[in-house]
């Protein structure tokens, strides 16, 4: 009887000892880096649960354009058969205007920035790629998550952080691509694309007409090209963001972010991609 005691506690420190050498169960990864090209995951044996985590681009570096928007995160964990093949497109960084040559929109769905007629002039940069992952199918219907791609600058604008003017890409909605000035200058940025509806663009300073294109389905705008400063591209998304506005006089307007998409539970961070966008697949050991 004097013993039982210490084989009960000896029998405790066995089983919690085991339990601190193997911890937690622990998580396998796969990380996708930008290639221009679409990029295919195969669900290993007995994992019936993988957890996607994807960022979109930014749009294009300043140059002779202002700070572009950044792109966003979207996380979530979805239910997976053993063998099924997962489609995964990561979004490129927006081109980078240069003088009055505008830059080119990031892949997957970046837009174009717009040029500029005038040699002096200075052009929008292009809107950042959205990052997604597709399933059971290879068009934009089969999109089970978006990262959400950041908006081009505008020509002419102001520097400073990423985001400063252009609009993020977002959650359910991209961020308003800014015009600097505010109510004196009569260019306006691109808006941000929803759950239903591309972004629409931003109108041109100082004849207030509209030349960009508004965004649409995975698609950024394009931003308007003017005489003196060309507006910037939209970024790309599950709907993406409305081209900027170009000026005579002022700077251009920033496009808008595009939005992301995902299952109820996804978890979205806003303003955290500064380059061409990842995306992350990972698994708990044994999870079926």
């Amino acid at each position: 009887m004097p013993h039982l005691p210490f084989l009960a506690f000896a029998t405790l420190v066995v089983a919690v000892s085991t339990w601190l050498i193997a911890g937690p169960s622990s998580r396998v990864s796969t990380e996708l880096e930008f290639t221009g090209s679409p990029q295919d995951y195969v669900v290993p044996p007995d994992v019936c649960r993988v957890r996607i985590d994807v960022v979109g681009a930014a749009g294009g570096r300043a140059g002779t354009s202002g700070t572009p928007g950044a792109g966003a995160q979207a996380t979530a964990e979805f239910r997976v058969t053993p063998g099924e093949t997962l489609r995964v497109r990561v979004g490129g960084r927006g081109g980078e205007a240069v003088e009055s040559s505008a830059g080119a929109g990031g892949w997957n769905g970046g837009g174009v920035g717009g040029e500029t007629l005038d040699r002096g002039g200075k052009a929008g940069s292009g809107g950042g790629g959205a990052t997604d992952v597709r399933r059971a199918g290879d068009d934009l219907a089969h999109r089970i998550i978006v990262g959400a791609g950041g908006s081009g600058g505008a020509g002419g604008a102001i520097g400073g952080p990423i985001g400063t003017g252009g609009g993020n890409g977002g959650a359910l909605a991209g961020e308003l691509g800014l015009a600097v000035l505010g109510s004196a200058n009569p260019a306006t940025g691109g808006k941000g694309g929803t759950q239903t509806d591309g972004g629409d663009p931003g109108r041109n300073a100082s004849d207030l007409s509209v030349t960009a294109t508004a965004g649409s389905l995975g698609l950024g705008g394009n931003g308007a090209a003017g005489a003196g400063s060309g507006g910037g591209g939209g970024g790309g998304g599950f709907y993406g963001g409305g081209g900027g506005g170009s000026s005579r006089v002022f700077s251009g307007g920033h496009g808008g972010g595009g939005s992301g998409f995902g299952p109820a539970e996804t978890v979205f961070r806003a303003g955290v991609g500064v380059g061409s966008g990842h995306a992350k697949i990972s698994y708990a050991d044994s999870s079926c």
